[in-house]
């Protein structure tokens, strides 16, 4: 999305953005999660509890939201994977990105988001650093799954942005 904000230029009138990626990559992380390989040869069951693991360690505030339609996200999701996201997630792209865009930006975290390093605030500080003109929302009880987990806040927050009166492009 920030790329084509910046591609497409005037023709964006505002850029919403939630648990974007493209930051750098994130020194001194550890999540311990399984690796895909793990999975290969697992009985459905297990399969499914590889993906619980997974999302409780990497996506999730709080194990209890993950719920049956979340692992068949999960599931359907890793199924049908074609490549492996980990170099365009650490690229370091994003802030070079925002800096372009010319149109208003709007930014969503989760404040438990575990993906972000070290912490949703320093990610929030870091995109306000690069586009002071941005606004940024953290979200309490929320992880990388932030519009999942906190669905009803977070459809506020983006009805609040694309609810506001635009002064025009940068």
């Amino acid at each position: 999305a920030a790329e084509l904000a910046c591609v497409w230029g005037a023709r964006v009138r505002a850029a919403l953005l939630i648990s974007p990626s493209g930051f750098a990559k994130p020194a001194g992380r550890v999540l311990g999660r399984r690796p895909r390989s793990s999975a290969g040869g697992l009985d459905p069951g297990a399969l499914r509890e590889f993906h619980r693991e997974n999302l409780a360690i990497t996506m999730f505030a709080a194990g209890a939201s993950i719920d049956d339609l979340a692992l068949d996200i999960q599931a359907e999701g890793f199924a049908r994977s074609r490549f492996d996201n980990r170099p365009l997630s650490r690229s370091g792209v994003m802030p070079g990105l925002l800096a372009k865009m010319r149109c208003p930006v709007h930014l969503v975290f989760g404040v438990q988001d575990r993906m972000i390093h070290p912490s949703a605030a320093a990610r929030a500080a870091l995109c306000l650093e690069t586009r002071p003109d941005a606004s940024v929302d953290l979200v309490e009880g929320a992880a990388h799954w932030v519009a999942y987990e906190r669905a009803t806040q977070t459809n506020r927050l983006i009805a609040r942005f694309l609810d506001a009166p635009r002064a025009g492009v940068r």
